[in-house]
């Protein structure tokens, strides 16, 4: 927990820092378009800042992947200390603030991380018409840093208790897979609800 709190502060000091690059890089473009309405700089020059404000994009979205990424990892982490006392499979339960609130679905299925996806995704996207909302597709930096093992796991941003939640379980459910739907938050702490598909992540060694 520790150490996640001061990766994600370390994160909002970048993101804070790229959404002023961002700005700027946006300014810089409509500058440029003025400009050029006027005849005083080639459209070449409008594409280059239009380039520039598409980075500055790419860099922010990234790290606001990796703060969610944060957070969802932080919700796992609590959830992992209840799930070794409670049944395999846990309906829903009244928590405190401090606590997760869970339900664990061991499947009877082996778990493949590519080939589950291929299914979870086809079925996601005739069910909603949209692609299946992944936040984390197996190992990712945010999880090599904290030092977690997430490599043969999914992570689904979607609340467990909305329509697509409760339909992605039944289907889960329905295919024997295994996952963990993690519908609460951590107070002060962590807001990650979210469906992680698979096994718990684990600490790396362990």
């Amino acid at each position: 927990m520790e150490a996640s709190e001061t990766y994600r502060e370390s994160l909002e000091r970048l993101l804070a820092l790229q959404k002023q690059d961002e700005v700027r890089a946006s300014e810089l473009v409509a500058r440029r378009k003025q400009l050029l309405e006027v005849g005083v700089i080639a459209k070449r020059e409008v594409e280059e800042g239009e380039v520039i404000l598409q980075e500055a994009k790419k860099k922010t979205a990234e790290t606001e992947q990796r703060m969610n990424e944060v957070e969802q990892l932080v919700a796992e982490v609590a959830a992992a200390e209840q799930l070794a006392n409670q049944p395999v499979e846990q309906e829903p339960v009244n928590t405190t603030q401090h606590r997760v609130m869970l339900v664990r679905y061991i499947g009877r299925n082996v778990w493949a991380l590519n080939e589950t996806y291929a299914k979870a995704e086809a079925f996601f996207r005739a069910r909603y018409g949209r692609s299946l909302p992944v936040s984390a597709f197996g190992q990712t930096e945010t999880h090599n840093r904290l030092g977690f093992d997430h490599t043969n796991a999914l992570d689904v941003a979607v609340h467990p208790d909305t329509p697509e939640g409760l339909a992605l379980q039944a289907y889960l459910k329905a295919e024997g897979i295994s996952f963990i739907a993690i519908r609460g938050a951590i107070a002060g702490s962590a807001t990650g609800a979210h469906i992680h598909i698979g096994a718990p992540s684990k600490r790396i060694g362990l």
